[in-house]
């Protein structure tokens, strides 16, 4: 039951949200989640704030959309024993 009408405690925004209550957590240390102090050990999460996170975050796992990804191509050594590596990025990314 929420604490009150626009305020859900942090399992029940993890529920909202389709994360574990430690991913939650998590998403709250990042400071991309802000919460609102109930008392000394109890935080709440506005909803309109879940609403903001679930609009900027969720279904980004990983790279962020715009980035360019770095491939490591060739050996992973010179018969001399030193890496021969260099890297490319996709075509199309900067």
């Amino acid at each position: 039951m929420p604490i009150m009408p626009d305020l859900l405690t942090t399992k029940e925004a993890a529920d909202e949200l389709g994360l574990s209550t430690s991913g939650l957590r998590a998403a709250i240390f990042r400071g991309v989640l802000s919460v609102v102090p109930i008392d000394a050990r109890t935080n709440g999460v506005l909803r309109s704030e879940i609403e903001r996170y679930r609009r900027d975050n969720l279904g980004q796992r990983g790279h962020r959309r715009g980035r360019g990804t770095a491939h490591r191509v060739g050996s992973p050594s010179t018969p001399t024993g030193e890496a021969d590596t260099t890297w490319e990025q996709e075509a199309g990314e900067d």
